[in-house]
């Protein structure tokens, strides 16, 4: 399999893309996760699927060999467009978690409530965040918020000063 120049320029580029966004989307402190989830699948889930297909099919029947069976095109092609379409939606998310912190008016939140819940992760799967459930005050509701350590108790009073970016997102880098 030979490597054509934009080929290589397009792999570079997805590359810087990914590596941007998912380390700002592991780097995030305190934050409520499903908003961010929520808005990068309205806003990128069309994108995310139409890159992961590109990529899929240039990687399969883009360098369409003779002597390859069609099954094997075919299955790589479905396999590829998960990865891809996983890696590229985890990127989207931190892009957006990105243009959330930086671009914009920050506007200053005051969370505060009663840790409800605690979810621990499994030690064996990397990257996998603390997330402490929180029954707010004010607004009479329950929230998820990712937190980078477990020094947390049910039962126990929240109270922090965090931030809403200029995508709505609920957040706090310390």
């Amino acid at each position: 399999m030979r490597i054509r120049t934009n080929d290589l320029i397009l792999l570079i580029l997805f590359t810087v893309f990914i590596v941007a966004g998912i380390s700002k989307s592991i780097s995030a402190n305190f934050i409520i996760r499903s908003q961010t989830l929520l808005t990068t699948f309205k806003w990128c889930g069309i994108p995310t699927l139409i890159l992961a297909a590109f990529f899929a099919y240039r990687a399969t029947f883009g360098y369409r060999d003779k002597m390859m069976p069609l099954w094997r095109n075919i299955t790589g092609f479905a396999v590829l467009i998960f990865v891809v379409s996983m890696i590229t939606f985890v990127s989207f998310e931190g892009m957006l978690i990105r243009i959330n912190h930086t671009c914009g008016k920050q506007k200053k939140y005051n969370m505060s409530g009663k840790v409800v819940r605690i979810e621990c992760p499994r030690r064996e799967i990397p990257l996998n965040r603390y997330s402490i459930y929180i029954a707010r005050d004010p607004e009479n509701d329950s929230v998820k918020l990712e937190v980078p350590s477990i020094n947390w108790n049910e039962g126990q009073p929240f109270q922090k000063d965090m931030k809403v970016g200029s995508l709505g997102f609920i957040y706090a880098d310390k």
